[in-house]
Order: C-alpha cells, then structure tokens, then sequence
C-alpha cells in the first residue's frame, strides 16, 4: 500500500534535462504547452516553495505523487533535490501537476534537481535562485532524513520550516535540533515540524477518548506508569522510538508530568522517571517488539497506563484496527474492538502545508521527548 495521496490529477513532463539556469524558460514552454493542451482554463497556482531533499535511497515516485496531491488545496513550487551515488553533473527537469474541476485546471509545477553525492552542495545553490520570492519556503526531509546542514548552509538559511519524520528515524533528536545547527555562519529562522506527530494524532485522540467518562478522567490524578511500545528489527531497536518518546511527551504535557532521569531498563529499552504535579513518581518503560504480518516496522502499537484504581491499555492489532481496554479493581476488563484511521503521507503534508497539524502541542510535547531523545542517543 502506497503511503501516498490518491487524488486524481494530470501530470506533465519535458522530459529532455536541461542546466538549472535554463529551468525557467524551460517552465514558460510547460505552461505554453498546457494551456495548447486543454480546452478549460488552466490557472498556475503557487502558495508556497516546497523543498524536498531525496536521497539515493528515495522513492521519486512516491514523491511526485505526494506532490501531485497538493494541486488542488495546496500548490506549491516544488524543488526536488534528488542525489544519486556517484558525481554526475546537476541537471534539471520541469514537471507540473494538475487537478482538475469546475471548467479549470489548477496546477504547480515541480523542478527535479539531480546530482551526484557529491554534489550536494552544488544543488543547494542551484535551489537557491529558483525559490519564488515573497513566499515562505518549507523543506521536507524524505526518508528520515535530517537536512544535512553543511552542504545545504545558504539554502537553509532561507528556510522557514523543516519537516522531518521520524517514524522510523533512530536519532530523531537530531532531526528535532535541526533548526538550532547553523553552519557557516548563518541564522536559522526555522521552525521544526514531524510528520510522525501528525501520524500518531487519530492515535492519540482515541486514547484520550477512554477518558471521556468524568468517573474515570478523574483517575488521572493517580497515574502510576506508562509503557510504550513500537515495532522495530532486532538488530535496530531504537528505531522508531520517537513514535514513543513524542506520544509521552503529549501525555506529560496533558498530565502536567515533567522529566527528571532517563536510564537502561532491564526490560525495556528505556526506562524513564517522570514525576506528577504533587512530585509522585510515574515510571515509565519504553520497548521495541518485533513487527507482524499485520503491524509493520516503524509504529505505535501499545499504550499502557495504570493508576492505583485501573489499568488502560490502547493495542494496534492491524494497521487500521485497535483494541482498547479498561481494567478496574474488581471488575472485569472492557475490551473494545475500533477502527484505525490511517493517514498517508500526502494526507500529512497537505495537513502539516495548509496549518491544520497541532504545532504548539508538538513544541510542549518536545520539552519531554527531546531531552529523553538526547539521553539516549
């Protein structure tokens, strides 16, 4: 299953690469070639420069896809920075998408830099003229990525936002700093976005629904423990973790919890001690469990959370399904089947392009993950 936008849209292609300094021209003849093309007017849409770093090891396809779905609610000029092993030249391509409605086509176009490893620095710069002035840039770290901020220097001082996902990332304390490293010199002015975050937000809104009954909300105030834990290979335990270092964050952020030490566990990968409002101590455990059939590598799959009067417990039984249950003293459990709604990650960038992800309960999140994230890095 592609982790992609289906919105149906048109894409067309020059297909012959040309130098950078030749790219707008190049785009004057796309758009001549689109209006020739359709018998509807066609708009040429932009309402931000959208970055997107994409290593050898990157899907361009999936990209493009992601891409494409932005036409109708969110066009951008998109800059693919595309590096393959090897050295070879930058060169460039010129590609716009279009979505159709209402007798118009609304389309954004989409320059592919691609270079050899080395020449990562060489397209940043080539980046750098093709931004649209009086737009704010975003620049999006495919992959797990963090922007390589050296040979990117005077490219990421332009920009405003990063995104970044963690969702299978080992060190996302890195991709969470990114915004405070500034090479040669320069200011960063960026601010920090996870699509990992937007990902877990059905997530987390359904372990918050348990609490709805005002009898049990009140048996927060008695939290004794959480245990968190998220799918990853044996031989790289410690990827994916930030799917549970930010769902912590979140709890500790809503539960007025605050971090005090962060250690080995001896059976978990973490054991983290925070404390409540009052100074009582939550014990925490955070471990990796090995992917399924119908779970795999890189998610959430349990959040357990026990007070002196009741246990809670979300299970990710499938990648659309969970089960939920409520264990209190003598009573017997309450186990609930629901539905999982899983987000794509085109789904994510339109939400995280047009405002729509939560960013200030991102931010209060991170006071909690990021220094755990740092300890155990």
């Amino acid at each position: 299953m592609s982790d992609v936008n289906d919105n149906p849209t048109d894409a067309t292609r020059l297909a012959d690469p040309v130098a950078p300094d030749q790219v707008e021209s190049r785009l004057n003849a796309l758009w001549e070639q689109l209006a020739g093309q359709s018998d509807q007017s066609v708009l040429r849409a932009c309402m931000s420069n959208l970055v997107v770093l994409c290593p050898p090891d990157g899907d361009a396809g999936r990209i493009a896809e992601a891409v494409a779905g932005l036409a109708d609610a969110h066009p951008s000029r998109c800059i693919v920075l595309r590096w393959t092993d090897g050295g070879g030249k930058v060169e460039a391509t010129v590609s716009a998408h279009c979505a159709g409605g209402a007798g118009r086509h609304v389309c954004c176009e989409q320059i592919t830099l691609t270079g050899g490893t080395g020449r990562l620095a060489d397209l940043g710069s080539a980046a750098l003229p093709l931004l649209l002035p009086d737009l704010p840039v975003v620049l999006w770290a495919t992959n797990g990525l963090t922007p390589p901020a050296d040979p990117l220097a005077d490219l990421m001082a332009q920009v405003d936002r990063v995104l970044v996902d963690t969702r299978r990332s080992d060190r996302p304390a890195q991709a969470w700093s990114v915004c405070h490293r500034a090479p040669g010199g320069h200011t960063l002015h960026c601010a920090v976005s996870d699509l990992s975050w937007s990902r877990l937000a059905p997530l987390r809104d359904r372990f918050a629904s348990m609490f709805d009954p005002p009898e049990l909300a009140d048996l927060l105030a008695d939290a004794r423990g959480v245990r968190l834990e998220w799918t990853a290979h044996p031989s790289d335990r410690a990827a994916g973790r930030a799917s549970a270092l930010l769902t912590l964050g979140w709890l500790a952020d809503r539960l007025g919890w605050s971090l005090k030490a962060t250690r080995p566990g001896p059976d978990a990968d973490a054991r983290l001690s925070l404390e409540n409002p009052a100074g009582q101590p939550i014990e925490t455990a955070l471990a990796a469990v090995a992917p399924s059939a119908d779970v795999p590598l890189g998610r959430l799959v349990r959040v357990a959370l026990t007070t002196g009067a009741a246990a809670f417990e979300l299970r990710r039984t499938a990648i659309s399904r969970l089960e939920l249950s409520i264990a209190r003293a003598g009573s017997p459990p309450r186990v609930e089947a629901a539905a999982h709604r899983h987000l794509r990650t085109g789904d994510l960038l339109l939400a995280e392009l047009s405002g729509a992800g939560d960013e200030e309960s991102f931010q209060r999140a991170l006071a909690v993950a990021l220094p755990a994230a740092i300890d155990l890095e």
